[in-house]
């Protein structure tokens, strides 16, 4: 049985860094010819198979929405006969491009909110759920986007994120943590990936850290103004500060309840 790993995160959130690490240790992406070529925007690539992105968008349309409009997805919306066409769709990409991988996974930000979707399809997964500042996110969207839109859409998808992976095998990882310390985040991903001994190899190590720069983050902003900036909501500055409290005590689960109310 393959071993398949999902990457979320909100756009912006650092998610195309962690899944070129990933890749690094050994994570099949697919195809490199589907594979979203770079832009300026993201210079170093997106790491996004251009197929399943293609089919998150679809996916939205239908439900009358975009990723930058979440719409609103009635029960059951997955298993749909609406949605047929699509889900043998995803089923041909995934023994197409993936059908002999030992270990495989893909990353698309709007699988934050399309992951039942997903879940249907391929069944049991594991999940690396990239988390960031709200401020470095909405200020990075703002050549697109209003602020308060920004902050709304974060507070949309890593909820989604929360609620489509409770119970299951998954890891939160900051993108601000995993840039002040790769040395010291690489062998916890290794070991999440089930591939330990790959974080090891001097080969790997040397590739990732010419992958990774500290100039890959342009928006710094720290936890306290992000707690504090008023433009973002009361909801949004409350689950980033819940989420940042948990960082910050090391927990690997989410343990006492902590997080009970911020799922909800």
């Amino acid at each position: 049985m393959a071993n398949v790993i999902c990457v979320l995160g909100m756009h912006r959130s650092g998610t195309s860094v962690l899944t070129r690490v990933l890749n690094l240790l050994g994570m099949d992406l697919g195809p490199a010819s589907q594979l979203m070529p770079p832009t300026k925007f993201n210079p170093r690539g997106f790491w996004e198979h251009q197929g399943i992105v293609r089919i998150n968008d679809e996916i939205l349309a239908r439900l009358g929405g975009t990723w930058r409009d979440v719409p609103q997805f009635p029960d059951g919306w997955e298993s749909s006969p609406a949605m047929q066409d699509l889900r043998e769709e995803a089923e041909a990409l995934v023994k197409r491009d993936f059908g002999n991988a030992l270990t495989w996974g893909w990353k698309d930000p709007r699988t934050c909110i399309t992951a039942p979707f997903w879940q249907n399809i391929i069944g049991a997964m594991r999940y690396l759920v990239c988390l960031r500042n709200p401020l470095e996110v909405v200020r990075s969207l703002e050549h697109t986007m209003p602020f308060a839109h920004g902050a709304w859409l974060w507070l949309a998808y890593t909820r989604g994120v929360l609620n489509h992976t409770r119970g299951l095998p998954r890891m939160l990882v900051f993108y601000e943590d995993f840039m002040a310390s790769v040395e010291q985040e690489l062998p916890r991903l290794a070991t999440f990936l089930g591939s330990p001994d790959s974080a090891r190899r001097p080969e790997v190590r040397a590739a990732v850290q010419d992958f990774v720069e500290e100039g890959l983050r342009h928006q710094r902003s720290s936890p306290e103004n992000a707690a504090i900036d008023e433009r973002l909501g009361d909801e949004t500055r409350r689950l980033f500060t819940i989420l940042r409290l948990r960082a910050s005590l090391g927990q690997l689960r989410f343990r006492h309840g902590l997080l009970r109310e911020a799922e909800a």
